[in-house]
């Protein structure tokens, strides 16, 4: 089973999630819905939303006791992660954005920040309607988490010393937090116990880590057509990631050298393209893409548990997707 296999049998649940979106975009201020109408609908997987519909599902969430939390709390969870994209734009310069202008290139950096804020206030307004505290606690917690990490990340441009503890620790904040959320979020009102939610949110932290592992490594091995946007963008924005962590750590000074150019903000594109073949040279892509099939391992062992149930079934293939994107 694969991920284009799940999504028809949630096709209903994702349905009403997009209506609760739309709805909620809805405003006297007509740049508020054009911003956000246009963001959610560049292509986005709805990951969050479906992993939190499948941990509510494994757990017991039935409509008859609960007609629509957990679409309501999937769109506030989906309202938070486009409005972290609005942002990222912004911070990054980004002109792309899956395929298309980013909507800062489009309505300008103000207007991105402001919906970005209204989008992030939407969700919460959305969560106090009705809804367990767990459930607000879960959320709002990891929203701090991610800014952290965002703000962790900025604070580290340029810095080729970064460690790989900071590396790790900053994508769990800005990436894995949210994902984790989604999982520990769908065990809470399915009505799910300690330990399954635990391991729910566990399963949801393991694969968020791999997926900005992959994310990372796509910035390098990939191309704009299938990226949705320029690629070696970290390396030419002085984000340091691991792949160029790797490298750093097993060269020498002369080569060091070139590395730390490179990230200045200042290198031509010639040195940034050296700088690329290096990293695809080195034998990072296969070591990182190793490390990514450990955090898949450990979030399918965070759920055995559970059982065999079709819900666990489609939380794997949700982990093996994770890996099965084009390096």
């Amino acid at each position: 089973m694969n991920v284009k296999e799940i999504i028809p049998l949630f096709k209903a649940d994702l349905l009403l999630v997009e209506g609760c979106m739309t709805d909620n975009f809805r405003s006297d201020i007509p740049l508020i819905p054009t911003v956000s109408k246009y963001l959610a609908d560049s292509g986005g997987k709805r990951l969050r939303p479906l992993l939190l519909l499948i941990c509510s599902r494994l757990t017991g969430y039935s409509s008859e006791r609960d007609k629509d939390l957990n679409i309501k709390c999937a769109a506030a969870l989906e309202y938070i992660h486009i409005a972290t994209l609005l942002h990222d734009d912004v911070i990054d310069t980004a002109d792309m954005r899956r395929g298309r202008s980013s909507a800062n290139v489009r309505w300008g950096n103000s207007a991105s920040v402001l919906v970005g804020d209204y989008l992030f206030a939407k969700a919460f307004s959305i969560l106090s309607q009705r809804s367990d505290p767990r459930v607000m606690q879960t959320i709002s917690s990891s929203t701090v988490y991610l800014t952290e990490g965002e703000v962790k990340q900025f604070n580290n441009l340029h810095n080729i010393n970064i460690s790989t503890v900071d590396y790790y620790d900053t994508i769990e904040r800005k990436t894995a937090a949210l994902l984790a959320a989604a999982c520990k979020v769908g065990g809470i009102i399915g009505g799910g116990g300690d330990e399954e939610i635990d391991r729910l949110e566990s399963f949801g932290r393991n694969i968020g880590v791999a997926f900005q592992l992959i994310d990372d490594l796509l910035d390098y091995t990939s191309n704009e057509e299938k990226l949705g946007k320029p690629v070696n963008d970290d390396l030419k924005r002085g984000n340091v990631t691991l792949p160029l962590i790797y490298l750093y750590e097993k060269s020498s000074d002369k080569t060091r050298k070139e590395i730390e150019r490179a990230v200045s903000g200042e290198a031509e594109e010639n040195e940034i393209a050296k700088v690329v073949q290096m990293v695809m040279d080195s034998g990072a892509v296969e070591c990182l893409l190793g490390e990514c099939q450990g955090y898949i391992a450990s979030a399918k062992e965070s759920i055995a548990p559970l059982g065999q149930s079709e819900y666990t079934k489609y939380l794997e293939a949700i982990a093996d997707y994770v890996m099965e994107r084009e390096i």
